[in-house]
């Protein structure tokens, strides 16, 4: 947006708090397709899309050809990629740089050859300048090792320390970046930042949050069918462990591949509480893992019923049926509640119809303020709904404010009555969001205008 000349650069603050890679992305799609949200939407499918080809072709390397297909079925249709793989974010691009990594790791440690291993490695730093998750790759391709095959670890012991180093500098590349853009107070905000929401801060009282937003958002976005073919899995996998082969006929390295996914997972959610009891997208790596463990689970049970295949092909029907109901139900009810993102759109929009592009807006409205900047293309400052908070902005910005838009909340919950979150703000006792003191003076020095839900207040013309 600054580089097309679209916005003011003095508007935005650069976020240092992940790793740059996705502006650049984004920059790509704007430079050949022009600034438009259907531009970012295109840039994000395009990684999605990336994502399930690779899952699809690491399928075909640890099953066979009529279970990878199945494997892309899935993948494409997980409700979680497909209501979030249009979201042009950190997570999504790393995930779709993992996919292909987790590909070729595979081919190198089945093929060997430095023309692989170098494959390996740039898409790795590739995802690790997208997000922290990729950081977690190396470690849990040794851990798989260990648990799979500990001669192959051993036999490439020195690629694989060089793999766990990498990590280290791809976060010096981080720092560089962030001090030659914002200096040392950037690196100090970064790291102030990280401190927040890594594992040792408040530990104990997060995991238990953690670990119920972990199940739900598990059984939301995933399906039962796909979780039920991954118990059934982990406990193939544990007999597999035990008894030091795979349950049917397939090497154990294959069999064991879902640990990685999972592995990088779980421990970005031990070290990051904060990231992942907020961002549903940091759980895409599940994705392979679910998609994985089923194929392997299906291709077990048509082994073992190899004398009885309608009992197998019902329960393949079964389940894709299964997953597709599912998954159609789940989309359509995160769909449904989404009423807070519908309302900020259209309070986005209408604030945008209702002032000039140069205007600077204070409003009390705080329902997904993220949307805002983006939707209403405006300066616009968020949640202030008391006098304190109006005087205070109006000295910040050296009473420079142009509007206060306020909500009507009567004629706003008309039109977004699924609306439940934020019920406070729709509590007060002037039905407009703002509390009495700011609600008496505004009405008092400024005359009121409306357009639908919203109350406009001009603050560059007084009342005589």
């Amino acid at each position: 947006m600054i580089s097309a000349g679209l916005s003011d650069p003095s508007r935005f603050i650069y976020y240092f708090h992940h790793p740059p890679l996705i502006v650049s992305w984004l920059a790509i799609f704007v430079a050949v397709l022009g600034y438009s949200e259907t531009t970012a939407r295109i840039a994000a499918i395009v990684l999605s899309l990336t994502a399930s080809m690779f899952i699809f072709l690491t399928a075909r390397r640890i099953t066979d050809r009529s279970y990878s297909i199945l494997a892309l079925f899935f993948a494409l249709l997980i409700p979680l990629d497909v209501y979030y793989g249009r979201l042009p974010t950190h997570f999504l691009m790393s995930y779709a740089f993992v996919c292909v990594s987790i590909y070729l790791y595979i081919r190198w440690i089945e093929q060997g050859g430095g023309g692989w291993f170098a494959g390996l490695i740039i898409f790795f730093v590739l995802a690790s300048l997208s997000d922290w998750i990729a950081y977690f790759l190396p470690v849990s391709c040794v851990i798989y090792l260990i648990i799979a095959d500990r001669r192959i670890l051993q036999r490439r012991f020195w690629e694989h320390l060089f793999l766990l180093l990498l990590p280290f500098g791809c976060f010096f590349l981080h720092l560089c970046h962030a001090y030659l853009a914002g200096g040392i107070d950037t690196v100090a905000d970064l790291f102030n930042a990280g401190e927040e929401r890594v594992f040792f801060v408040d530990f104990f009282s997060r995991i238990v949050p953690l670990v119920e937003r972990i199940v739900y958002w598990t059984c939301l976005y995933f399906t039962l069918p796909l979780i039920v073919l991954s118990l059934v899995w982990a406990v193939l996998a544990i007999k597999s462990w035990k008894l030091k082969k795979p349950p049917h006929n397939c090497e154990k390295q294959k069999f064991l591949l879902p640990i990685i996914p999972l592995t990088m997972s779980l421990l970005f959610f031990i070290a990051f509480p904060a990231f992942a009891s907020v961002h549903v997208v940091s759980f895409f790596l599940l994705t392979p893992f679910f998609v994985f463990t089923s194929i392997h689970t299906l291709r077990y049970l048509s082994e073992i019923l190899e004398k009885r295949k309608w009992i197998h092909t019902t329960i393949l029907l079964f389940v894709i049926l299964g997953f597709l109901s599912h998954s159609l139900f789940l989309i359509t009810l995160r769909h449904s509640q989404q009423g807070g993102y519908l309302a900020a759109y259209a309070t986005s929009i209408a604030m945008a119809r209702n002032s000039d592009y140069c205007d600077t807006i204070l409003t009390s409205f705080k329902i997904n303020p993220w949307y805002y900047s983006f939707y209403a293309d405006r300066s616009v400052v968020m949640g202030v709904d008391t006098i304190e908070k109006f005087n205070d902005e109006i000295e910040k910005s050296g009473y420079n404010v142009d509007l206060f838009m306020a909500v009507d909340n009567g004629l706003f919950l008309e039109m977004f009555p699924i609306i439940v979150e934020n019920k406070s703000h729709f509590s007060d006792k002037n039905g407009f969001g703002i509390d009495g003191p700011l609600f008496d003076m505004l009405n008092e020095n400024y005359q009121p205008s409306r357009s639908g839900f919203l109350v406009i207040y001009n603050l560059n013309e007084e009342k005589d």
